[in-house]
C-alpha cells in the first residue's frame, strides 16, 4: 500500500514555484498511484479543510456546471492558465481546438503532459 501523501498550501501565500510545490507534488503523487494524496488548504483565516487530490483529476461527466458554462463558450485558440492537470485542456483539445496549457508547477506540467495535453509549458 502507498502511503499518503498530505501536502500543506495557505492560499494567502504569494503564488511563486515554491509556494506551490505541495500542490505539484500532491499532483504527482496521485498520478503516479497515490490515491489517497490529499492537500491541506487553509485560509488566511485560519480555516484549514482537507481536500482529495482527485478532484483534480475529474472526467467531464463530474465536472461542476460551471466549468461545462466555460468550456462552451470556447472558440479559437486556447490559452489555459493554471491548467493544474490539464483536465479542461484535454476536453478542449478533444473538441478540436488548438489549446496552450500553462501552469506555475513543473509537477503539473509533467503531469499534463504525460495525461495527453499536446502543449503542456
Amino acid at each position: 500500500m502507498i502511503g499518503r501523501t498530505m501536502s500543506h498550501y495557505r492560499r494567502d501565500t504569494i503564488m511563486s514555484y515554491e509556494s506551490m510545490k505541495p500542490y505539484g507534488m500532491a499532483l504527482l503523487d496521485y498520478f503516479n498511484g497515490n490515491t489517497d494524496a490529499v492537500l491541506l488548504l487553509e485560509r488566511d483565516d485560519g480555516f484549514v479543510q482537507e481536500e482529495p487530490v482527485s478532484i483534480f483529476f475529474r472526467k467531464p461527466p463530474d465536472f461542476f456546471r460551471h466549468e461545462h458554462t466555460a468550456l462552451s463558450l470556447c472558440y479559437g485558440n486556447i490559452l489555459d492558465i493554471g491548467s493544474g492537470t490539464g483536465v479542461h485542456s484535454i476536453v478542449l483539445q478533444d473538441r478540436g481546438f488548438n489549446v496552450t496549457a500553462i501552469d506555475i508547477s513543473p509537477e503539473a506540467v509533467e503531469v499534463m503532459s504525460k495525461s495527453g495535453v499536446r502543449e503542456p509549458h
